[in-house]
């Protein structure tokens, strides 16, 4: 899951279009002073000659002006029709967060993607393909030893191989979501435990907001969370202006606000490297408040989550979502029980006065009912269960259709060391330290951070065969980290966490829902 809409995809389409458009500090609002005119339309015409990076690019411009934000389009153009009352109420999550979206998305890949496969494979898809030896002794050397790590990189690597290598068109899903005609019958539930809400929010870590705004409205709310509804340790970075969207919608409070921000700088860079015919030095662009904020997200949603709580809402954790019925008058939503597992991954809130149905207490439930099954009866069924989502999954059905048009391919890390001390108090918002390669175009963001100084890689490529593996790509970082940050090398560092991830594009974006009473959102809708 995701706090946040399909990947970093839209960012970079979107500061490329920006920069050509908007005067930066220090430019007088000519071509000239904006880039330095025609050695910006050089570059740009470089890049536009790698065929992937034109389609990509234009794939992402596109999302980006039809998405927009997140919590604005979704919310007060889709959920505000499937209940009615909300209408009145506008837009409910107003703000720019489909960017934000995206960030939170990246920044909490590492180890999360949920998704089952073999090992990862070589590009000829034939065998086993081991982690680079840089890659493997930077993850050995985390706090912990690094072995939750190491596996989740190949996990995250065995799907995203399980992708590229397969060139076959794919079947169509298992159907998740049925349409059934006629009124719901109460006799038809059986001895499975049943619950009655006005919406059923799959997936917390976004869908805990969502909640939580239409709870204000006066709907009643349930969220379902595979796990524990937990944030990472990681930082989110966001612009102040998005988080005041939580406070106008009386989400959070201001103290609640100032106690998830972490870290605040100023100002951010946004680099070019010079065509690789010039010896100039790259064009760079400064900038004020923007993605200036590091929120940490165990607290921001620990917050969420006590409100929600609090106001009567109800969380099922350690539940999977199965299947869902939606008849003429409801969507009937079965859900799993699971057993409860510790969590790696940031530390969750107090609890609340609200319904918190646990695990404990669905286990209880279940016994008495010889079940392990839970429905719950709702208005409207929201999906925000991330890019893997089997409800998206069986929308975008099996073919060419359900093929990403473009993947977002991050790795990064979290580390001190000794980082020049200039770098303290600005961030990397969109950088490129050196041509497009290998079919690719490279970009770098950093930013500080509360354990030290984070920085990612990422590209923006296809799902074809010839595309780097994850490992391959953390290998590439890693060599050309020192570089760009200006340290002797990385044995200099000290790691404090990994990320990494891919994240699937679509041009047939928001997803349109195939069943009335379902509801794409974030990342599940493209």
């Amino acid at each position: 899951t995701a706090f946040a809409q399909g990947a970093h995809m839209r960012f970079a389409g979107c500061y490329l279009a920006h920069l050509k458009d908007q005067n930066f500090s220090g430019g007088s609002g000519n071509e000239e002073d904006r880039g330095g005119g025609g050695d910006w339309q050089r570059q740009m015409r470089d890049l536009q000659q790698d065929q992937l990076a034109l389609r990509v690019s234009a794939a992402s411009e596109r999302r980006v002006a039809t998405r927009g934000c997140v919590m604005e389009s979704q919310l007060a153009f889709a959920v505000a029709p499937c209940v009615a009352a909300a209408d009145e109420r506008g837009c409910l999550l107003r703000g720019n967060a489909r960017a934000f979206s995206a960030r939170r998305s990246r920044q909490s890949a590492g180890c999360r993607l949920q998704v089952r496969a073999s090992m990862e494979r070589s590009d000829d898809g034939r065998k086993e393909c081991p982690l680079p030896e840089s890659v493997k002794r930077m993850l050995k050397s985390l706090p912990g030893g690094g072995a939750r790590e190491i596996e989740g990189l190949k996990r995250a690597d065995a799907a995203w191989g399980a992708l590229r290598n397969n060139t076959q068109l794919p079947p169509p899903p298992p159907e998740v979501v049925r349409r059934i005609a006629g009124a719901a019958r109460s006799d038809a539930i059986g001895g499975e435990t049943a619950m009655s809400v006005d919406v059923v929010v799959c997936g917390g870590t976004l869908g805990i907001f969502l909640a939580c705004a239409l709870q204000r409205v006066g709907w009643r709310v349930a969220v379902v969370e595979r796990g524990a509804l937990l944030g990472r340790e990681q930082e989110w970075n966001v612009s102040r202006d998005e988080l005041r969207t939580l406070l106008a919608l009386d989400i959070l409070t201001q103290a609640q606000l100032d106690d998830a921000i972490v870290t605040e700088f100023n100002p951010a860079r946004i680099a070019f490297a010079p065509a690789s015919h010039q010896s100039a030095d790259a064009q760079e662009f400064f900038v004020q408040n923007v993605l200036n904020l590091g929120v940490l997200p165990a607290r921001l949603i620990a917050h969420a989550r006590d409100n929600f709580l609090a106001r009567g809402g109800t969380l099922l954790e350690h539940h999977a979502f199965l299947r869902a019925d939606v008849y003429d008058n409801q969507a009937r939503v079965y859900l799993k029980t699971l057993q409860p597992q510790s969590s790696a991954f940031g530390a969750g809130g107090a609890g609340g006065a609200g319904a918190q149905f646990s695990a404990d207490a669905a286990q209880s439930s279940s016994a008495q009912n010889s079940s392990d099954t839970v429905v719950v009866e709702s208005r409207l069924l929201v999906d925000a269960m991330g890019n893997f989502s089997p409800i998206a999954r069986q929308t975008r059905g099996g073919g060419r259709k359900a093929r990403p048009d473009g993947v977002c391919l991050v790795v990064g890390s979290c580390a001190r060391g000794p980082f020049p001390a200039d770098l303290a108090s600005r961030s990397d918002l969109l950088v490129s330290i050196r041509n497009a390669d290998r079919g690719r175009q490279e970009f770098w963001e950093a930013f500080p951070a509360r354990d030290g100084r984070t920085t990612y890689l990422f590209c923006y490529v296809d799902a074809s065969p010839s595309r780097p593996s994850l490992a391959a790509l953390f290998e590439s970082y890693l060599s050309a980290l020192p570089a760009y940050q200006h340290i002797p090398s990385t044995d200099s560092l000290q790691f404090q966490r990994a990320l990494f991830g891919f994240f699937p594009s679509y041009k047939a974006a928001p997803l349109r829902a195939a069943v009335d009473r379902v509801l794409h959102f974030g990342d599940a809708s493209g």
